[in-house]
């Protein structure tokens, strides 16, 4: 197996409440999933599959951030328009 893949899946099906990346800029964004690092210093969780989603283009990146600003938190509708 390719030293970018993990052997584990998780299922996401919605962010998490706090929406802690929602106030993240694009560029912190892409930092944490470059570097593994949070705009405060802190190091992601070793759950987070940061190494294998480093490799991404700037413009998966830039796609990934974008989509996930569409998606409301868990228990609230997305707005009308949302991702469209």
């Amino acid at each position: 197996m390719p030293s970018n893949e993990f052997s584990g899946l998780a299922t996401v099906t919605s962010p998490p409440s706090s929406r802690i990346f929602a106030q993240w800029t694009q560029a912190e964004f892409v930092k944490v999933l470059r570097a593994g690092v949070r705009p405060d210093g802190s190091k992601v969780s070793v759950t987070m599959p940061w190494q294998a989603l480093s490799e991404l283009t700037d413009d998966e990146l830039q796609g990934l951030y974008l989509y996930l600003k569409t998606l409301a938190p868990k228990g609230q509708m997305a707005k009308a328009g949302a991702g469209a």
